[in-house]
C-alpha cells in the first residue's frame, strides 16, 4: 500500500499542537486527513484573530466550526474593491460552504474564546488558487 492510500486517525486537538502557520492568511494549518487533491485541516483563531481576505477560482470550501463564535465576511471582487456582504454570525455546530470566486474572511469575534475549526480544501487552494484581498472593513462604510 503506498503512504498516500494509508489508513490513519489523526486527532485534531493533538494535530493543532503541530500546526505549520501559513503567512498568506495568518493563520496555523494542521493537516488531519486527504491526499494530494484534497485535504482536510484545523486551525484556530485567538480572540480577535483573523483569517486574510481571500477568494479562489474554483472549487468549494467547507467550514465546520468546533468550537467559539465568529464572523464571517463574504463579499464579490470588483475591479477597485471589495463588495462586501453583511457579516453573518457563525458558532459552534456551524457547517457553511464558501463557493468559488466568493472572497472570505473569517474573524474570531470573541474576547475571551479560542475559535477552533475544521475546514475542507482542494490541496490547489493553499498551493496557488489563493489571491488575498483586502480585509472587510478596509473600505467597507
Amino acid at each position: 500500500m503506498n503512504k498516500e492510500n494509508a489508513f490513519k486517525v489523526v486527532n485534531w486537538r493533538d494535530a493543532l499542537k503541530d500546526a505549520v502557520l501559513d503567512p498568506a492568511v495568518n493563520i496555523k494549518i494542521a493537516p488531519l486527513a486527504g491526499d494530494s487533491s484534497m485535504m482536510m485541516g484545523a486551525t484556530e483563531l485567538q480572540p480577535g484573530a483573523k483569517i486574510t481576505a481571500h477568494v479562489h477560482a474554483q472549487d468549494v470550501e467547507i467550514y465546520h466550526i468546533l468550537k467559539g463564535e465568529g464572523e464571517i465576511y463574504i463579499g464579490a471582487k470588483g475591479a477597485e474593491i471589495v463588495c462586501w456582504n453583511d457579516p453573518v454570525t457563525v458558532k459552534e455546530g456551524d457547517v457553511f460552504a464558501i463557493d468559488p470566486v466568493m472572497v472570505h474572511q473569517l474573524k474570531n469575534t470573541s474576547d475571551h474564546q479560542t475559535l477552533v475549526l475544521i475546514f475542507s480544501t482542494p490541496l490547489s487552494h493553499i498551493k496557488g488558487d489563493r489571491v488575498l484581498t483586502e480585509d472587510y472593513g478596509s473600505s467597507h462604510g
